[in-house]
């Protein structure tokens, strides 16, 4: 599971970097300051915590709309 969420993070993270919302702010003040390995493990423990969540509170999955400087 790990591997996979670390190549999911790989594999999004210009895209996620991209965006407008707080998770994309996240990722590109972490991106300035440390190594992109890093950044991308970051990324997949930040994704597992979500998975988590979700499976946990048997919520689905729904963007809500965050300021940029909520992260």
């Amino acid at each position: 599971m790990r591997t996979l969420l670390v190549h999911c993070a790989r594999s999004g993270l210009e895209t996620l970097a991209k965006r407008g919302d707080g998770l994309g702010a996240w990722l590109r003040r972490m991106l300035k300051t440390k190594d992109r390995c890093t950044v991308i493990v970051a990324l997949a423990a930040r994704l597992a915590r979500i998975a988590w969540a979700l499976l946990t509170s048997g919520q689905r999955f729904g963007m809500q709309p965050q300021a940029a400087s909520a992260a």
